[in-house]
C-alpha cells in the first residue's frame, strides 16, 4: 500500500502571522514549551507526519494548511518505507530491553533494601535481650517484672488502713445528698396533689398542672382565641371516627382572622401589570429585531465563483471564501464576516486581495422612527471596494439599488448597468467616471465581455445585446442576436440569464419564464446552438466562471460546483468534501443561533405572561375577599364529640396507588417507544416535557389528599390538606365541581376516577348542607386556588404550561 509523510519547513502561508501560526500549531500537537515548537521553524525540513494512507494525508494535509502553515505531502518510497518501519521496530525492542532492565534493577534494590531492614530489627532484638538478662542495682523494676513479696505485701497493709477524715468536704457533701431527697419528696407529694385535683375537675376545664404533665413531644389540643365551654347535653366521647382528622395537628385558618387589605396594598396591585405591558413591549421589539436582523445575517449557503488575479479560484460558502491553488486543491478559508460577505453578493477580483462586492439595499422599506428605536442603519444599495487582507470596505459607487456589473483587470476599468437609472457607466479601478451611456434596461441583468465587446441579457428578453466599450463611443450598439435552444418548447428555457465565453464557445444559463429552472447551454461565435451541457437531475446552475481551460458553475441548490472541460464534458465537483462540511457547520451556528432567540422570546412572553395573570389575580382578590369577623366560628370547639365527621371510603387510598402505578407504566411506555422509534431529539424532548407535566398533576392530586368534612347540625367543618379548618353555614358555603370551600380553606373532592370520600354518605348527609351555600364559577375558584396555594393551582398550571411547550418544541423541530 502507498503511503504518504507530511513535511514542514517553517514557511507560512501569505497573510498569516508567524506568531499566529507558531500558536496554533502549538495547540494543534499539545506541545508544553516554545522549545519544541521554534525547533520545527528553524528552517530545516521536519516530518510532521509519517507513513499515511492517501486519505489520512489528504485530511491531514487539509487541517495543517487551516493553521496558516505550508506543508508538502510526499510519496513515501517503498523501500525507504520497509527501512523506516525496520527501524521502527529496533526501536521499539531497544525502549522494551531498557524498560525490562530498569524493571529489573528496581526490583533488585527493593529486596536489598528488605535485606538491610531485617538485619537491623535482628539486631535490635538481640540488644534487647541482652539488656534483659542484666542484673538490676538500684533501677526500678520494669513493668513486666515481678515485685518482691515484701514489696507486695506492705502496698496491701497501706490500702487497708483508714484516710485519715476531712471534715469540711464531708459536710458538705452530706448537706447536698440531703437536700436532693427533699427535692425528690417535694415533687412527688406535687405530682400527686395534681392528680386528685384532675381527677375533681369538670369536664372541660383542664387543670395547669394536669397540662404541665403532659408528655414531652405531644401537642396539646388547638384552642379557639375565645373559648366557650362545651354544651352540658354533649354526647360523651366515643371512639374515632374513621374519617375524624388527628385534632393534634388541626389549626384555625389565618384568614380567619386576616383584615381587610390596605388601600395602598389595592394600588400596589397594578404594578405587576405594568410589569407584564413592559416586558410584552420588549417581546415584540425584541422579536422584530431579531426578524429584520435575520434579513442582514449571511445566509447559508453556496454563492458565486470568482477567479483573483493570479488564478486561484475563490468560493463564496456562507460568510467566508475558499481559496484554491491552480491545480484545485482547496487551501485558505478567509472568514469575511466582518464585511458582512454573503452567498447572494456577486464579487469580482481587482488586484491582490481586492475585490468589489455589490451590497443591496438594507432598512430602506422601515420607517425612520422604527431605524432608530431598533437601531438598525438604513442603507442603499452600493458597490463596495472590500480589501480581504483587512477586513474594510469602502464606497465605490453608490446608491446603487438593482444593477450587474464585469471588471476587465487587463484594460483597468469596471462596467456597471444601473436598472433604476436606465444607465450602462464606466469607471476606472480606483472609482473615477470615465463615461456613461444611456439604455433600457430591464432587471435581472447579466454581462459579459469578450475582446474589447461587452455583451448584455435583461429579464424577459430572448436577445443578446452587443456594444462597443471604448471610451470614445461607449455604449454603441453593435448587433443583436436572438438566441433559442433545442427542446425549449420541454424545458421552458427561453431566456438568456448570465453568460461568458470559454474556448471557441459562449457558454449561457437559459431560464424559463418565471426563472423556476435553468439550464446551461453552448453557443458558437455566431450564436447558433451546440447543445446542452448534462448535469445532474434537478440542478440549477448560475453565473459561469471560466478557468484557464475548465468552466465552473455553481449550483446553490445542490451544494457544489461544477466542473466542465471545454469540450462540454462535465468532470469531477469541485471540492465537494470541503464546501459540504463548510456548509454543515454553517447551518449548525444558524441553528443554534435560533435556538437561543426563540429561548429569549419565549422567555420574555411567559415572563409577561405571569406578571399578567399575578397582577389579574390581586385586582380581583380585594372583589372576592372580604375581612372576616365571625365569633361564632372563633368560639367552635374543634374537638366536639357532636361533629359527624365524612366516612372517607375504603377504597380511595388504594385507587390513588394505582393511579400512581398507572400513570408511571405510561411515561415507561412512551419512553421506550421514543428509544425505540427514534423519532427525534425534538420530539423526545417535547414528550418528556409534556410528561413532566403529566406526573405533575398526578403529584398536586396526591398533595390535594388528606382532606376532612365534618358537620355539626347545620355547620360545616372543612379541614384541607394542611390540616387548617374553618367553619361555616348558609352563604358562608362555596362549592363548584368537586371543590367545598369555606373562604381560604378548600377541599377537594377528588374526580370520577379518583373520588376522595364515600359517595351515598356524601350525597345523602352533607349535600343539602353544602346546597344552602353559593356557587361560584371557575374564575373564583381558579383564583382561591391561587390565594391559597392550593397543590391543584401548580398541578393544573403546570399541565397546561407544558403542553403548550411540548407543543411549540414540536413547531420549532
Amino acid at each position: 500500500m502507498e503511503t504518504y509523510n507530511i513535511s514542514f519547513s517553517g514557511e507560512t502561508l501569505p497573510g498569516c502571522h508567524p506568531d499566529a501560526a507558531r500558536s496554533r500549531l502549538a495547540h494543534y500537537f499539545h506541545f508544553e514549551s516554545d522549545a519544541d515548537v521554534e525547533r520545527f521553524f528553524s528552517g530545516e525540513k521536519v516530518i510532521l507526519k509519517r507513513n499515511l494512507d492517501r486519505d489520512t494525508a489528504v485530511g491531514t494535509y487539509q487541517d495543517l494548511r487551516r493553521l496558516g502553515i505550508v506543508v508538502k505531502i510526499e510519496k513515501v518510497d517503498p523501500a525507504e518505507a520497509a527501512e523506516e518501519q525496520r527501524r521502527q521496530q529496533q526501536r521499539e525492542a531497544a525502549r522494551q530491553q531498557r524498560a525490562e532492565q530498569e524493571r529489573q534493577a528496581a526490583l533488585q534494590q527493593k529486596v536489598q533494601q528488605a535485606r538491610e531492614q531485617a538485619e537491623q530489627e535482628a539486631a535490635r532484638q538481640r540488644a534487647l535481650k541482652t539488656r534483659a538478662q542484666k542484673p538490676s542495682t538500684g533501677v526500678p523494676p520494669q513493668p513486666n517484672q515481678k515485685a518482691a513479696p515484701a514489696a507486695v505485701q506492705a502496698r496491701k497493709q497501706a490500702a487497708a488502713k483508714p484516710a485519715p477524715s476531712q471534715p469540711g468536704k464531708d459536710d458538705i457533701r452530706q448537706k447536698k445528698l440531703a437536700q436532693a431527697r427533699a427535692a425528690r419528696q417535694k415533687a412527688v407529694q406535687q405530682q400527686a396533689t395534681g392528680t386528685s385535683a384532675a381527677k375533681q375537675a369538670p369536664a372541660g376545664q383542664p387543670t395547669a398542672q394536669a397540662n404541665k404533665s403532659r408528655p414531652a413531644g405531644q401537642r396539646p389540643a388547638p384552642k379557639a382565641p375565645t373559648p366557650a365551654p362545651r354544651a352540658t347535653n354533649s354526647t360523651p366521647r366515643r371512639r374515632r371516627q374513621p374519617g375524624a382528622p388527628n385534632l393534634f395537628d388541626l389549626r384555625l385558618s389565618e384568614g380567619a382572622l386576616k383584615e381587610a387589605r390596605t388601600e395602598e396594598e389595592q394600588h400596589f396591585t397594578g404594578a405587576p401589570m405594568l410589569g407584564a405591558a413592559i416586558l410584552l413591549a420588549a417581546f415584540l421589539l425584541v422579536g422584530l429585531r431579531f426578524w429584520i436582523g435575520s434579513f442582514d445575517t449571511p445566509a447559508s449557503g453556496l454563492g458565486g465563483v470568482a477567479v483573483d488575479g493570479s488564478g486561484r479560484p475563490a468560493v463564496i460558502v456562507n460568510d467566508q471564501l475558499l481559496f484554491h491553488d491552480r491545480a484545485g486543491n482547496p487551501g485558505e478559508l478567509k472568514d469575511l464576516s466582518a464585511i458582512a460577505l454573503s452567498p447572494a453578493t456577486p464579487i469580482a477580483f481587482l488586484a491582490g486581495s481586492d475585490f468589489l462586492q455589490l451590497r443591496p439595499p438594507q432598512g430602506q422599506d422601515l420607517p425612520a422612527w422604527l431605524r432608530d428605536l431598533l437601531d438598525v442603519e438604513s442603507q442603499p444599495g452600493r458597490l463596495l471596494h472590500c480589501s480581504g487582507r483587512e477586513q474594510s470596505c469602502k464606497p465605490f459607487l453608490q446608491p446603487l439599488d438593482e444593477a450587474a456589473f464585469t471588471v476587465n483587470r487587463d484594460a483597468g476599468y469596471v462596467l456597471i448597468a444601473d436598472v433604476p437609472t436606465n444607465r450602462l457607466m464606466k469607471y476606472d479601478l480606483e472609482g473615477n467616471a470615465l463615461a456613461a451611456h444611456p439604455i433600457a434596461l430591464t432587471g435581472p441583468v447579466h454581462l459579459g465581455l469578450q475582446d474589447g465587446v461587452l455583451y448584455l441579457t435583461q429579464g424577459n428578453s430572448d436577445v443578446v445585446k452587443a456594444l462597443r466599450t471604448d471610451t470614445g463611443a461607449f455604449g454603441e450598439q453593435l448587433g443583436l442576436y436572438t438566441l433559442s435552444v433545442i427542446g425549449a418548447q420541454a424545458t421552458g428555457h427561453i431566456f438568456p440569464g448570465a453568460l461568458t465565453w470559454l474556448g471557441d464557445s459562449w457558454w449561457v444559463i437559459m431560464q424559463s419564464r418565471d426563472r423556476s429552472t435553468t439550464g446551461l447551454y453552448r453557443f458558437d461565435t455566431e450564436w447558433q446552438p451546440l447543445g446542452a451541457v448534462t448535469l445532474p437531475e434537478g440542478a440549477r446552475p448560475d453565473q459561469p466562471v471560466p478557468w484557464g481551460e475548465k468552466l465552473l458553475v455553481p449550483d446553490a441548490s445542490q451544494g457544489m460546483v461544477y466542473r466542465i472541460a471545454a469540450d462540454g464534458t462535465p468532470e469531477r465537483p469541485f471540492s465537494q468534501e470541503t464546501i459540504n462540511q463548510a456548509l454543515v457547520e454553517r447551518s449548525a451556528a444558524l441553528e443554534q443561533s435560533a435556538s437561543l432567540q426563540a429561548v429569549i422570546m419565549l422567555m420574555l412572553f411567559f415572563a409577561a405572561l405571569g406578571l399578567f395573570t399575578y397582577g389579574a389575580v390581586k385586582s380581583l382578590q380585594g372583589k372576592i375577599y372580604q375581612a372576616i369577623n365571625d365569633t361564632d366560628e372563633k368560639a367552635f370547639d374543634i374537638e366536639n364529640d357532636a361533629i359527624n365527621w365524612l366516612d372517607p371510603g375504603r377504597d380511595a387510598r388504594a385507587l390513588l396507588r394505582r393511579a400512581g402505578f398507572g400513570l408511571g407504566a405510561l411515561a415507561f411506555l412512551l419512553l421506550a417507544m421514543a428509544v425505540l422509534l427514534k423519532p427525534g431529539l425534538g420530539v423526545t424532548v417535547a414528550v418528556l416535557v409534556a410528561l413532566a407535566g403529566i406526573g405533575g398533576y398526578g403529584y398536586a392530586i396526591y398533595q390535594s389528599w388528606g382532606c376532612h368534612l365534618g358537620r355539626l347540625g347545620d355547620q360545616l367543618v372543612v379541614v384541607d390538606h394542611k390540616s387548617t379548618y374553618r367553619v361555616g353555614r348558609g352563604p358562608r358555603i362555596q362549592y363548584v365541581n368537586n371543590y367545598v370551600m369555606i373562604e381560604d380553606v378548600i377541599v377537594y373532592l377528588g374526580n370520577p376516577l379518583l373520588p376522595q370520600f364515600a359517595h351515598e354518605p356524601l350525597q345523602q348527609e352533607f349535600e343539602p348542607i353544602v346546597t344552602r351555600g353559593i356557587k361560584v364559577d371557575r374564575t373564583t375558584l381558579r383564583l382561591k386556588l391561587i390565594n391559597s396555594r392550593h397543590p391543584m393551582f401548580y398541578g393544573s398550571a403546570g399541565l397546561a404550561f407544558s403542553l403548550a411547550a411540548a407543543l411549540i418544541i414540536l413547531l420549532l423541530a
